[in-house]
């Protein structure tokens, strides 16, 4: 890869993905989304829940990786069981979908204990 390697992370406002951005910054062309605003102008207020927007994102930014860390990570017994499954299981799905769509072939998908199931 060289410097002009565009690299998208979704979550990168996240604790990891925002180390992630300000690691890569210095060698790639870094953009982020993230459902929360940051000071940061090259992160941008997406939710990949709204995939035409989302779609409409890759169309317009056209990475060649994408670190997807969006996702809600602490699992409780208070947990809203369907916001999970929407913000984890159907957001990767809609990722996926919009990679497809905008021939994108290069994913890096990380995750946490948070996948696996209670005993």
């Amino acid at each position: 890869m060289h410097h002009k390697t565009k690299i998208l992370i979704t979550g990168a406002n996240g604790y990891l993905g925002n180390c992630l951005y300000n690691f890569f910054k210095k060698k790639y062309h870094v953009v982020g989304i993230d459902l929360k605003n940051n000071f940061n102008k090259k992160i941008y207020k997406c939710n990949i829940l709204n995939v035409k927007k989302f779609n409409s994102f890759l169309e317009k930014t056209k990475p060649k990786i994408i670190i997807h860390l969006a996702a809600q990570s602490l699992v409780d017994e208070t947990i809203n069981k369907k916001r999970y499954y929407l913000n984890n299981v159907i957001a990767t799905k809609n990722l996926i979908n919009a990679m497809k769509e905008n021939n994108l072939n290069n994913l890096i998908f990380s995750s946490t204990a948070a996948l696996y199931k209670y005993k």
